[in-house]
């Protein structure tokens, strides 16, 4: 599996998992379950970890909850470099699986590092949009891309893409 792969569908794996922190608390009267400083930990059937989880408030009322200063590290099973997304808060929809934020977002590893402002993920779809001040940070990657003759080009990167979204350019 190419490491572009692994990293998102790790990164939506562990994100799934977010609804775990909430059933392990004790809730305090009226439905809500709130945390402070926690950290939380997913595991390979081998024991090895697959996932960790940290903030500083965790807040779940009913089938939503708010993260603040989130910080989810991804472990590959293949033993590759370990991906990192932090933001300083995020909402998730535990029906809709839908997590989303107008704050920024970072996700890093040693050979990317990926940054914005506003996002949304949709872990049915297993996606993730980040709305605008999109910049991205490749090091060390081989690119390949096919042009419109059907010739395929290849190049070595570490340079910097940024995309700027449209309705900014409209503007």
């Amino acid at each position: 599996m190419k490491q572009g792969t692994v990293t998102a569908t790790a990164l939506l794996l562990g994100v799934t998992l977010i609804w775990a922190i909430g059933s392990t608390a004790t809730p305090p009267r009226r439905g809500t379950i709130r945390m402070k400083d926690f950290k939380t930990r997913g595991a390979r059937d081998d024991g090895s970890t697959e996932w960790t989880l940290q903030g500083a408030n965790a807040i779940r009322n009913g089938g939503n909850m708010v993260l603040e200063k989130v910080a989810l590290e991804l472990h590959p099973e293949d033993g590759g470099s370990v991906v990192t997304l932090t933001s300083p808060a995020c909402s998730v929809d535990l029906g809709t699986k839908a997590v989303n934020s107008d704050q920024a977002i970072l996700v890093q590893s040693p050979s990317f590092r990926l940054s914005g402002s506003g996002y949304d993920i949709d872990l049915n779809e297993q996606t993730l949009h980040i709305r605008s001040q999109v910049k991205m940070l490749v090091r060390g990657v081989q690119l390949r891309n096919t042009g419109d003759d059907g010739a395929t080009r290849s190049a070595q990167s570490t340079g910097q893409v940024t995309r700027h979204s449209k309705e900014k350019d409209e503007r």
